[in-house]
């Protein structure tokens, strides 16, 4: 007898694909935070853009600050200066200098550029301390 079970990544591709953003946000917070960068890894990059502007900024951003480093600035790469310029808004500091750090430099001056002048005059002053000093 077959598995029947659906994944988790399956689950949430069908809710992207959906375009239930509530339904979206509640599916998330059931998943634990090791499940949930695993779901989003097995989703293909235009998914993982979906994902993130349905979930809106502030939610997009907590999804940003729970997944590791790396998988957080792929997410972010993936999606245009200004949806992550909105993203990166409500992504405390401290996080978002070294999400901007792990991108190509033309790439992290384009997200800059749209954040407000006073975040972006913020960041560029963070990104003059090392790393892990801020």
């Amino acid at each position: 007898m077959p598995d029947s079970t659906v994944k988790p990544w399956e689950k949430l591709k069908g809710i992207i694909d959906s375009g239930d953003s509530v339904g979206l946000e509640g599916y998330l917070d059931t998943l634990e935070t090791g499940e949930l960068a695993r779901s989003i890894s097995r989703l293909d990059t235009k998914d993982q853009q979906r994902l993130l502007i349905l979930l809106g900024p502030e939610s997009a951003a907590d999804v940003i600050e729970d997944v590791p480093h790396a998988q957080a600035a792929d997410l972010i790469e993936g999606l245009s200066p200004t949806h992550a310029a909105e993203i990166l808004d409500e992504v405390a500091s401290d996080h978002k200098v070294d999400l901007l750090g792990e991108l190509e430099p033309e790439e992290a001056e384009a997200i800059i550029a749209k954040m407000s002048p006073e975040d972006a005059d913020d960041t560029r002053r963070l990104f003059k301390y090392p790393e892990d000093s801020v």
